[in-house]
């Protein structure tokens, strides 16, 4: 399950990242809203929890935190929500490394290659 969210994020943040390099700015916000719901899937898998409902998702943050400062609730959810509200690529570029980081911990770094050769884009390097 872990792999397969995983996947599906980085897919939603490539497309994200490519709609903006080419100037669409609406349909790069549409991908990065798009990306938040496997990234959120996937990093609750990678800690061996199921992702809450939204609802939800601060409370188990501050109640069950997981591992990493980057995953504290007064810190994700920021982020969260700058790339709902405005697709920030920047953002973006920030939560896959921290994302990226966490995956090779938990032998999905295979996920992450298998974006090569644009790993180094995605990190936006």
């Amino acid at each position: 399950m872990a792999a397969a969210a995983l996947d599906g994020y980085i897919n939603s943040y490539y497309r994200s990242a490519k709609n903006g390099l080419a100037g669409l700015a609406v349909e790069a916000h549409l991908d990065a809203l798009e990306s938040i719901s496997p990234f959120l899937t996937a990093l609750f898998a990678m800690h061996e929890r199921v992702r809450p409902f939204n609802r939800f998702l601060r409370w188990e943050l501050e109640t069950f935190p997981l591992d990493g400062d980057h995953w504290a609730a007064h810190a994700l959810l920021p982020r969260l929500e700058r790339i709902a509200a405005r697709g920030a690529i920047g953002e973006q570029q920030r939560l896959f490394r921290d994302v990226e980081a966490v995956a090779r911990e938990r032998s999905l770094g295979h996920v992450v290659d298998g974006w090569e050769p644009d790993v180094g884009f995605l990190r936006g390097s």
